[in-house]
């Protein structure tokens, strides 16, 4: 299962269509994934530090055929390939739905990447900087699967704003865990860049909420 980061979009759509080239220079964020990468002596091989659309160069009349065909939920026939509305750079992709934007961390895209304290902590802080740069300060963590907390994501991509998604997920899941590494167990907490950044430690698989004999899920 991959690890979902969504903020509110305040973004008017000439502004999604160009987004890309200031992206490219968000330097404090390449400083960051750089020092992480040295660090954790993580090859990745030769970096690309321009951002690409997923498909090509996007436009008006494919951003407003993207968001159509996954409000109407696949239900309408669309010629358009899914995830035009992505924009890949090399430590995140980024996707814009109507009302919410979100943050994939790259190649750390599996929420298991939570689960070791130096990852984890760099997913935190690196997804806050990206956050900032949208100006928002709140983010919701869930995952794309099927786990109770994968319906954020559906209903992320279905054009719910960020408020209603906060409710769906309180009146579904509860209230989210005060401290974000109690959280990371639950497949879903919500992060606000005011809050002090917690202390990392490797928990035990036997503490996630869906393990065996704690939860059942069908």
């Amino acid at each position: 299962m991959d690890l979902t980061c969504i903020i509110e979009n305040k973004l008017l759509e000439h502004e999604i269509l160009n987004i890309q080239t200031i992206v490219d220079c968000w330097t404090d964020i390449h400083k960051h994934v750089f020092e992480y990468r040295k660090k954790a002596y993580h090859n990745y091989g030769q970096t690309n530090l321009k951002s690409n659309w997923e498909y090509d160069k996007l436009d008006l009349e494919s951003l407003y055929r993207i968001w159509e065909f996954e409000e109407s939920r696949g239900e309408k026939r669309i010629n358009i390939l899914i995830g035009t509305n992505r924009l890949t750079t090399f430590y995140c992709d980024i996707r814009f739905n109507r009302k919410t934007i979100m943050i994939c961390p790259s190649p750390e895209h599996k929420y298991a990447n939570l689960h070791e304290p130096e990852i984890a902590e760099y997913i935190i802080k690196m997804v806050r900087m990206v956050a900032s740069k949208f100006e928002q300060e709140e983010i919701i963590y869930c995952v794309d699967s099927q786990y109770p907390s994968g319906l954020i994501f559906s209903e992320s991509i279905a054009g719910s704003t960020f408020e209603n998604l906060k409710q769906i997920a309180i009146n579904e899941l509860g209230e989210p865990k005060a401290n974000i590494f109690d959280g990371l167990k639950d497949l879903f907490f919500i992060d606000n860049l005011k809050s002090q950044m917690p202390k990392f430690n490797k928990w035990n698989w036997m503490e996630f909420k869906y393990a065996t004999g704690n939860h059942s899920c069908t």
